[in-house]
């Protein structure tokens, strides 16, 4: 990999793990181990989209570091209510990540982030997780009903 798409890269990784985990230092941190196993990874095999394989680990990543971390996700309120049904109280419109790992897996959460966090539509998500478009939809739609159902309990 050259130096300047080294840096672009650079770029995106810490961009995407400082919006997960909302620590510089962490963010940084993130960065290298993902550029880390990147190398590792490259080293034994082609890797075919790199930006995509990097944003997946990085999300990844970012979520094991909460979940030791015994910290939230970053979503706020309004991003809440877009998976959610809105509620009377504010403070019942967040997400936990330990509420969220204890009922869903990693690929479903990142799946609900790339959706809800960062906007991306179906088609976006469907070239990182390397499915269909409309595959996507549906599992989004049965998941945010599932997370609706869940949270609601």
């Amino acid at each position: 990999m050259d130096s300047n798409l080294l840096k672009d890269y650079m770029k995106v990784i810490y961009n995407r793990c400082y919006r997960l985990l909302r620590d510089k230092d962490l963010a940084w941190d993130a960065m290298q181990e993902v550029l880390a196993r990147y190398y590792e990874r490259a080293s034994k095999e082609t890797i075919q989209k790199p930006l995509n394989y990097l944003y997946r680990i990085s999300t990844t990543h970012c979520l094991h570091t909460l979940k030791q971390k015994d910290r939230s996700l970053p979503l706020e309120p309004e991003q809440h209510e877009k998976i959610t049904e809105p509620t009377q109280h504010r403070g019942e419109n967040k997400l936990l990540l330990s509420k969220l790992q204890e009922r869903f897996d990693d690929d479903e959460i990142q799946m609900l982030l790339y959706r809800h966090v960062d906007q991306m539509n179906y088609q976006e998500i469907a070239e990182i997780i390397q499915m269909s478009d409309r595959g996507v939809k549906k599992k989004l739609d049965r998941l945010e009903e599932t997370v609706r159902k869940y949270l609601s309990r």
